[in-house]
């Protein structure tokens, strides 16, 4: 069993491609976002609905369709690396713009995740001139967009 921290390697890609529709994850272009600070790999969480049988004490449950899969993490902003301006400009972009994404874990066994997603979200940190000098932050958000593929 392997053990890791945190974000400890674990690694973001964006994919090149803006094409609808998009191509394969196999014959997509990706490319490491730079300066990753934390990603939390989108929930599986199912809408669920309750129900009561008459002359039954217990409560039933019945499970439906996957809820909202939001990829949430955050970077050190460098506007000089071509993926932090893509991922910027894609968050201003009307309708959005979906992608190919891959979350590759750092564990020994390779896990990876692809996704196609729209960046939903990208906040910026606040300028604090009472602060002592750190880098500047952006928190972000990925829409995911149909099923993710997991390997191995």
């Amino acid at each position: 069993m392997a053990f890791y921290n945190s974000v400890v390697n674990a690694k973001l890609y964006i994919g090149t491609s803006t094409a609808v529709p998009l191509p394969a994850y196999g014959s997509d272009t990706f490319t490491e976002v730079p300066l990753l600070s934390s990603i939390t790999p989108p929930p599986n969480e199912q809408a669920v609905s309750f129900f009561s049988i008459l002359n039954d004490a217990n409560k039933r449950s019945l499970a439906g369709k996957l809820g909202d899969r939001l990829c949430e993490g955050s970077l050190v902003i460098d506007w000089t690396q071509s993926v932090h301006t893509s991922m910027y400009s894609d968050s201003v972009t009307a309708g959005g713009v979906k992608r190919n994404w891959r979350i590759v874990y750092p564990d020994t066994g390779n896990r990876q995740l692809d996704f196609a997603a729209t960046l939903n979200k990208w906040t910026e940190e606040p300028f604090d001139a009472g602060e002592d000098a750190k880098e500047h932050r952006a928190s972000f958000s990925l829409a995911v967009d149909g099923a993710i593929t997991v390997t191995p």
